[in-house]
C-alpha cells in the first residue's frame, strides 16, 4: 500500500491517485474482461478514503466497493483540506468522491490485539475520571480545540496532548468514559482502542458512519455527543445511571471480539467481520443486478 501523511500529502495524494489510475489501467490492459465485472473492492488505510480514485476511469466508483476509515457521510471533509483543490489533484469540474454508507464499508481502524485488559477486574471500580482523552488538538480539529478550551483544567474530566506508554493505557481503566472525538477526518484510532482497552466511549463526530452500524447497535454500549454540544459534555454523562453504564459495560463486553483484530484472525473478529460485511455487499449488488436483468428480459 502507498503512505499518505499529513507533512507531505499534496506530492503523496497526488503519488496515490497516479498510482491507483495507473495501477487500474494497467490490470484492464492486461484482463479485459476485469473491467467489465459488476463489483470490485479497495481498501485504504489512515486518512486517505475514497479520494484515491480521483484520477481512476469515470465508472471505477460505480463497480467498486470502498472499505476505508475515512466514512463521512456529508463529504465534507476533502473540502476543508487546501490540498484538495489544486488542479493536479482535483481536475477541473470534477465533483469530490463521497463515501457511500449504503454500498461503502466504514473499516474500524487496525489496531492489533498484542494484549487486552481482563474487563471483568474493571467494571466495579471506583473511577478516577469521569471521562478522558488523550491526542492531538493541532491543526484544523475544532472538536478537540473545544474539548481542551472547556475541560484543560478540569478534575472530573481528563484532557491531555501527552500521555503515553503504561500512562495512557492505565487512563482507560481509571476513566468511566473514554471520549472519542474527531480529528482532521471524521474517524480516530481511538474508536479501536476504547474495545482493546475497555471503556464506553463517548463518540463525538458529526458526520461519522460508524463500523458495522448496521449489524450492531451501538447505542447499547456508547454514547453520541454532537459537535456542538461539547460545552454540555460534563452534564451528559453525570446524567447517565449507575444502572445503565453497567448495561453499557456488559454490553461492550459482550461485541468487544467484533472490533478487535487479531494476528492470525480469529474466527468473529474484526476481520471476520470485515469480510462478512463486504459479503453482504456483494450479495446485495448481485441482487440488484440480477432483477435489471430479469425486468430487460421481460
Amino acid at each position: 500500500g502507498l503512505r499518505n501523511t499529513q507533512s507531505s500529502r499534496v506530492p503523496q495524494q497526488y503519488l496515490t491517485e497516479t498510482y491507483v489510475a495507473k495501477y487500474i489501467e494497467r490490470i484492464n490492459s492486461v484482463h479485459p474482461y476485469w473491467g467489465s465485472s459488476r463489483i470490485h473492492f479497495y481498501l485504504c488505510a489512515h486518512d486517505m478514503g475514497v479520494e484515491c480514485g480521483r484520477l481512476a476511469p469515470h465508472d471505477f466508483y460505480k463497480k467498486t466497493i470502498g472499505m476505508v476509515h475515512t466514512a463521512d457521510r456529508d463529504g465534507k471533509d476533502p473540502e476543508r483540506f487546501p490540498w484538495n483543490k489544486l488542479e493536479y489533484i482535483k481536475p477541473s469540474k470534477q465533483r469530490f468522491n463521497l463515501f457511500s454508507p449504503y454500498k461503502d464499508i466504514s473499516t474500524l481502524p487496525l489496531i492489533l490485539a498484542h494484549e487486552k485488559v481482563n474487563l471483568l477486574q474493571v467494571q466495579l471500580r471506583n473511577f478516577e475520571y469521569l471521562a478522558m482523552f488523550v491526542g492531538s488538538f493541532d491543526g484544523f480539529r475544532p472538536a478537540r480545540q473545544s474539548l481542551k478550551r472547556y475541560f484543560e483544567n478540569s478534575s472530573d474530566i481528563f484532557v491531555s496532548s501527552s500521555v503515553y506508554g503504561p500512562d495512557y493505557k492505565a487512563l482507560f481503566r481509571k476513566s468511566r468514559f473514554c471520549i472519542v472525538p474527531r480529528g482532521l477526518v471524521v474517524y480516530t484510532p481511538r474508536l479501536a482502542e476504547v474495545f482493546l482497552y475497555g471503556c464506553v466511549p463517548v463518540i463525538i463526530s458529526d458526520a461519522y458512519v460508524l463500523p458495522m452500524k448496521r449489524l450492531i447497535r451501538w447505542d447499547k454500549f456508547s454514547i453520541v455527543v454532537k459537535e456542538d454540544d461539547i460545552g454540555n459534555l460534563r452534564k451528559i454523562l453525570i446524567d447517565v445511571s449507575e444502572e445503565r453504564w453497567l448495561s453499557m459495560y456488559q454490553a461492550l463486553l459482550s461485541v468487544r471480539e467484533h472490533f478487535i483484530y487479531n494476528d492470525p484472525p480469529k474466527e468473529g473478529d474484526a476481520f471476520y467481520m470485515l469480510l462478512f460485511q463486504l459479503y453482504l455487499r456483494w450479495t446485495k449488488s448481485e441482487l440488484q443486478f440480477r432483477s435489471r436483468q430479469s425486468r430487460v428480459l421481460v
